[in-house]
């Protein structure tokens, strides 16, 4: 079992490329595979932004959040962690199914604690399976009243696709050897202002993130991540697939009121070359 620790999922990303880089084994297809079996351990799972060229932002946010609103005993599993701290919750599965299962408890410190397994994942999709199980812990811990504790993340066989490998090789070498410290967008204060996951309760937030998947943007909602994060994402991740001009399409995601999302989404933008550089 190879087990990284990381304060965030930029640096997890990084790492676990890197592991799988250096020391997985060819497949038959052309791509690869760590012949053991790894463990992510992540101690601040609120910053959940993977900033790296190559990865789309507006996917890992939207797709992380719409599978949390097809999770369908959210209400009941943070009823019981709030009702009974010592219960150990299990969540079955995902929308997508690539997690076989999710556990969710109270630790030592009184903190909600989630540890999610997979048979198998492909390391790359790895950013976007974290942002939805910090939502999900984010949201059990808000239900019941306490603050986040570590995310783990273990599969038994972290892979990659052939067609992968060359994105594979750049993002693993961010990744730091000792002595260097690793450097990302929250350890190097170049983020200042996000927004918090939930600022309603529990149970209304998750009906207006129902409701925000049955009709986007078209209607005010009461929470300010859902209002001021996920709907002019969507708004500007329209614009994007839609081949407005590049302009139309910064002015969108600057209007993302969380910087670590926001600033993602417009180096994801910039990237690209599928626009015209003027209207």
């Amino acid at each position: 079992m190879r087990t990284i620790i990381a304060r965030n999922t930029h640096q997890a990303l990084a790492e676990s490329c890197f592991q799988l880089n250096s020391f997985g084994a060819d497949e038959p297809d052309g791509g690869k595979v760590l012949p053991i079996p790894s463990t992510t351990l992540i101690t601040n799972s609120s910053e959940r932004v993977a900033s790296y060229g190559g990865l789309d932002p507006f996917q890992a946010l939207l797709d992380g959040a719409q599978r949390l609103s097809e999770v369908r005993n959210l209400k009941v599993a943070g009823g019981e962690l709030k009702a009974r701290p010592d219960a150990r919750i299990t969540l079955y599965g995902d929308a997508r199914e690539n997690i076989a299962a999710v556990f969710a408890h109270v630790d030592l410190d009184g903190k909600v604690q989630l540890m999610a397994c997979s048979n198998e994942s492909n390391v790359l999709e790895q950013s976007d399976d974290l942002v939805f199980l910090s939502m999900l812990q984010g949201y059990l811990a808000h239900a019941c009243g306490r603050e986040l504790g570590v995310l783990w993340h273990t599969s038994m066989s972290p892979t990659a696709d052939a067609n992968q490998l060359e994105i594979l090789s750049s993002l693993a070498a961010h990744a730091p050897q000792p002595p260097n410290q690793f450097d990302d967008p929250y350890s190097s204060g170049s983020i200042s202002d996000t927004i918090p996951l939930l600022s309603i309760p529990a149970g209304r937030w998750h009906r207006e993130l129902v409701q925000f998947f049955e009709v986007f943007d078209s209607v005010e909602y009461v929470d300010p991540f859902i209002q001021h994060v996920l709907a002019p994402t969507h708004r500007a991740k329209r614009l994007y697939d839609d081949a407005a001009p590049l302009a139309t399409v910064q002015r969108a995601v600057g209007e993302i009121a969380a910087q670590d999302w926001m600033q993602a989404c417009l180096a994801w933008v910039n990237a690209t070359t599928k626009y015209e550089t003027s209207e």
